[in-house]
């Protein structure tokens, strides 16, 4: 019985931690689409998204409790509010210095 108990323990730590890794994987996406040089910026969208997609979702899976039959989706659906905040910023951000880049000629 322990063993089972400490397995279980073992799960929702490794999908907190999944979690914590997608919310990393944001903060960089949205840090290197600011910050950095990159010509085609899609793929940094592309790529960060599937992942963050990925982690969170393997994250939520394992954190879930199999007993309580409850729906708790709050957590994805802050995660995605966020995301789409910083994403719209992102371009808002880039459009801006495009437009300030084009008026500076």
């Amino acid at each position: 019985m322990e063993t089972k108990v400490y397995i279980c323990g073992m799960k929702k730590e490794l999908g907190k931690w999944l979690m914590d890794i997608a919310k990393y994987i944001t903060i960089a996406v949205v840090l290197s689409s600011i910050f950095g040089d990159v010509q085609e910026k899609w793929i940094i969208y592309i790529g960060g998204s599937l992942s963050i997609v990925l982690t969170l979702s393997a994250g939520l899976w394992l954190v879930r409790d199999k007993k309580k039959k409850e729906n708790n989706m709050g957590a994805l659906v802050m995660f995605g509010l966020v995301s789409v905040i910083a994403i719209v910023g992102v371009f808002y951000f880039n459009h801006q210095d495009k437009k300030e880049a084009q008026n500076a000629k």
